[in-house]
């Protein structure tokens, strides 16, 4: 019992000391990628969150530090699919007008595309094809199965 305290002991001032040789650099790799210091931070403390979480495989790495670049690279996309799905869900007013990034403003979208759809209908097209949603989570959201979200969106 002695001896597992002690090697826990051990395995948290071999943390901390990770902690403190990497916690610089990654937090500028972060900052590069992420505008907004407090979704840095965030981004950081999961980051080292999933690294204490799976410490018995890090401690053993040649490159940690490069395993928690490669985690903080998967939460930096994690992060930016969540803020991509939360501006989708903002409603626009009728006279506003945006920009997508192939060009098109939300009225020309609506006259090209959306012209005949429903507001069901829509709201679908928009989720999937701008925002970026999957088969799966419409499926989730409209409580239908899969293959039948996959029909209403080829329709």
């Amino acid at each position: 019992m002695h001896m597992q305290k002690e090697e826990t002991l051990v395995d948290h001032q071999v943390f901390d000391e990770l902690y403190r040789k990497t916690y610089a650099d990654i937090y500028k790799f972060i900052r590069y990628r992420v505008t907004d210091r407090e979704l840095a931070k965030d981004v950081l403390q999961e980051t080292f969150y999933i690294a204490y979480k799976k410490w018995d495989k890090v401690r053993d790495l040649d490159n940690p530090t490069g395993w928690l670049i490669n985690v903080a690279k998967n939460k930096i996309r994690e992060l930016n699919k969540t803020l991509k799905k939360l501006e989708c869900e903002v409603a626009l007013e009728k006279d506003e007008y945006t920009v997508n990034e192939d060009g098109y403003g939300k009225s020309e979208l609506e006259i090209i595309l959306l012209k005949n759809l429903s507001e069901e209908e829509k709201r679908r097209f928009v989720r999937y094809f701008v925002c970026g949603y999957s088969i799966t989570e419409l499926a989730n959201l409209e409580k239908i199965s899969e293959n039948n979200m996959s029909v209403r969106l080829s329709r």
